[in-house]
């Protein structure tokens, strides 16, 4: 079963700004921004797509997300 429907992925894009499209990365269980690598969390099939619910990879790139620096503050690191 894939971690969300295919229809969804299509219209869906990153929050930031740049609202770059999004990539499924299923090991994580994450939607993953193209441009500026935030993760997005999928819980039962729904994305969690607020900026302060994000997690933050190794290949994050505050300088590229584009967002206020409040909520980059809050991005979190994976556990």
């Amino acid at each position: 079963m894939p971690l969300i429907d295919a229809e969804l992925q299509k219209i869906l894009v990153c929050p930031c700004p740049h609202h770059a499209e999004l990539s499924v990365d299923e090991e994580a269980a994450q939607l993953r921004c193209e441009h500026c690598h935030l993760g997005f969390a999928v819980r039962d099939g729904i994305p969690i797509m607020m900026l302060e619910e994000a997690i933050a990879g190794s290949d994050f790139e505050a300088e590229k997300c584009g967002a206020p620096e409040a909520v980059q503050a809050a991005v979190r690191k994976p556990e």
